[in-house]
């Protein structure tokens, strides 16, 4: 007798985990819900500008009923704990979710979060590049990075932590079509806007509300060092710092943690900009002394109402009349029983059950139970607490139409930050609110990561060099500072010809020197300087690479490399040298010490490393040299020309004139 074999599917113990984390959460944020909006979450079209429907439909289709709960939470979440509330990072939140959603019913069948995997995440971002092109495409991708690490931090993935990132690469800008410059004309901000910005920031404190201090004196600190404004907002009250350098002089700094995995540092800020760093950060410090004030005493004291100057002299248990109840919670407008009581209403502030009184102990409590979700953590990967941070304010103190609430500190956010300093439907921004226009009568409008572009291209214009201007931006790699390159192919031909470096044919010796002092050319006709003009700064000198034929062949091993050219005087380029040569030492003793234990491979490695040694002391050598003038070029030669370059320098035939030859050791 055959009896009915019943199947139970089995799940794991990370797949429970992750089921019961993500209904935590979901209960979490439908609490944040109900206390926040005024809407049924239950209602797929939210009046904060989010429709939950599916990708790819005509008709408004609501996402799956096992994925909207999720979805819902996810935006409720980030719209008000993390403050990303921009319409247009709400629609690309949405938009990846709805995607997500697409994926996962077309794979597996289900909606469920908890199965994304690596397969799913490149098939999400594959979907994303055959529905969207170049901006859109890369920033929909980000968007998704986001989601995944959102997804990593709190365990809801079965499959545990996934380590993914988009293959999209960020859209290239360094193309000579008209298209290609005004795209990076967009990323520099306008010169009339930035002195508009300028003239702001230079008024009288007593001219300036707190709203114009605080967006004028944000945007002053991202003028002095090349930052992102999530990375000002971060900036602890304490972050500046004085030392002296090597040479005696005083120099000044702020403590930066940086973004994008860059970590903690110091950005040193030029000496013309330190009064304007320092009379921003006084400013900010002044704005944000209450919100602080108010935070420290949250973070220590249960036993003592907070004493800020408006707050009646009353004892901890004396009852208080309902007028000294908002001078208490910091109103001081309301001076009448009847608008007290109207007020008390809105506030759902009821008095004590057991005396039907208000006492400053009962509105402690109040005011405790106000405080932020994640309080006193302001940064928990800055390690930064309220009472620390240098740009807390207090709820509406950057605005005119609510008072400011002084028991209720606030994080100001990027997104926040950017819609108070552009302006709103009803607030206008701060450049039309001080009456700058452009010649059409419109509002000037400035961004804020204009000004990080800003400053790294005039970086690049006075030739820092890429290490230094990728740890000036608190930029984890150099191979990211060309984004923000958009110095003209005018000042890089321009540069090229200052230089007056020449394309030599195939040369033997190790280096050779070309002296700056001969006549330049009149036109640029006359410049004998490569076809393309191509001139880029490296941390030694300058790269003459023509990326048009090819792609770097000797990725950052420029000291081998016969596309190189230094130039003497250069401080700063041979002080890199010399720090190069004290590390390449080092790697020589190391190689040298496991020739002698037989290591596999160790000869190769020590071959190399001799190589690079010998090849720095003879470049630092020819540089220090006194008989080699002031602003003569040295080029290193090595095996480095192409098949396709041997071929253009035949067929250009070049004459090498006036080179001194320095023999290889």
């Amino acid at each position: 007798m055959n009896e009915e074999i019943k199947v139970k599917s089995f799940k794991s113990n990370r797949e429970i985990t992750a089921l019961k984390n993500i209904g935590s959460f979901i209960e979490y944020c439908k609490n944040i819900h109900k206390k926040t909006f005024d809407f049924e979450w239950e209602s797929n079209s939210w009046s904060i500008k989010a429709i939950f429907k599916k990708h790819n439909k005509v008709l408004n289709e609501p996402l799956n009923n096992e994925f909207i709960d999720f979805a819902k939470s996810y935006i409720t979440y980030q719209y008000t704990v993390v403050g990303r509330r921009h319409k247009e990072t709400l629609a690309k939140m949405l938009k990846v979710l709805s995607i997500v959603e697409y994926v996962l019913l077309n794979r597996t069948g289900k909606a469920n979060i908890n199965a994304i995997n690596l397969i799913l995440l490149d098939e999400c971002s594959s979907e994303i590049g055959k529905n969207y092109k170049e901006n859109r495409n890369y920033a929909l991708n980000k968007e998704l990075e986001r989601m995944i690490n959102f997804l990593n931090n709190r365990a809801f993935l079965n499959c545990g932590v996934i380590k993914w990132v988009s293959s999209v690469k960020f859209p290239e800008t360094r193309k000579v079509d008209e298209k290609s410059k005004n795209e990076r004309r967009k990323k520099l901000p306008n010169q009339a806007a930035l002195n508009a910005m300028a003239e702001i920031f230079s008024l009288p404190d007593n001219q300036l509300s707190d709203r114009d201090a605080y967006l004028s004196s944000v945007f002053a600190l991202l003028m002095c060092a090349p930052s992102r404004i999530s990375e000002i907002l971060a900036l602890s009250e304490d972050c500046e710092i004085e030392e002296k350098d090597r040479n005696g002089v005083n120099r000044y700094g702020l403590r930066f943690f940086s973004n994008k995995g860059y970590g903690g540092d110091i950005k040193w800020i030029p000496t013309v900009m330190v009064p304007v760093a320092k009379k921003a950060i006084e400013r900010l410090r002044k704005i944000s002394k209450n919100a602080r004030d108010f935070s420290l005493w949250a973070e220590n004291e249960h036993d003592s109402f907070f004493r800020h100057p408006g707050c009646p002299d009353k004892g901890w248990d004396e009852p208080l009349t309902l007028v000294e109840v908002f001078q208490a919670l910091g109103y001081p407008s309301i001076r009448k029983e009847g608008k007290a009581r109207a007020r008390l209403a809105e506030l759902n502030l009821k008095p004590c059950t057991h005396s039907h009184t208000y006492t400053l102990k009962y509105l402690c409590q109040f005011v405790l139970s106000q405080l932020p979700e994640c309080f006193p953590v302001y940064d928990k990967q800055k390690k930064i607490k309220y009472s620390e941070a240098l740009c807390l304010i207090n709820k509406y103190q950057l605005e005119d139409h609510n008072q400011t609430v002084i028991y209720k500190p606030y994080r100001s956010n990027t997104e926040f930050f950017c819609r108070v300093l552009k302006g709103t439907k009803n607030t206008p921004g701060i450049l039309e609110r001080h009456g700058y226009m452009d010649a059409n009568g419109k509002p000037l409008s400035i961004r804020t990561h204009q000004a990080r572009h800003l400053l790294n291209t005039i970086a690049q214009r006075g030739n820092m060099s890429q290490l230094d201007i990728a740890k000036w931006s608190g930029r984890a790699i150099a191979s990211q500072n060309h984004v923000y390159n958009h110095t003209t192919e005018e000042e890089m031909f321009e540069k090229s010809r200052a230089l007056n470096i020449r394309n030599y044919a195939n040369i033997t010796p190790a280096f050779s020197v070309r002296d700056l002092a001969p006549s330049l050319p009149a036109e640029f006709s006359d410049l004998d300087i490569l076809d393309h003009g191509a001139v880029h700064v490296t941390e030694f000198g300058y790269c003459v690479h023509d990326y048009v034929i090819s792609p770097c062949e000797k990725f950052r091993d420029c000291l081998h490399c016969d596309e190189q050219v230094c130039v003497k005087g250069e401080n700063d380029k041979l002080e890199n040298l010399e720090q190069r040569l004290i590390q390449v030492e080092t790697l020589y003793t190391k190689a040298k010490l496991s020739i002698q234990e037989e290591e596999l491979g160790a000869d190769k490695w020590f071959n190399y490393q001799e190589r690079t040694r010998e090849r720095l002391k003879d470049l630092i050598s020819i540089l220090r040299d006194p008989d080699i003038p002031e602003g003569s070029k040295i080029r290193l030669t090595g095996s480095g020309f192409t098949h396709v370059q041997r071929v253009l320098e035949q067929k250009k035939g070049v004459l090498i004139n006036n080179i001194i030859k320095v023999k290889n050791k």
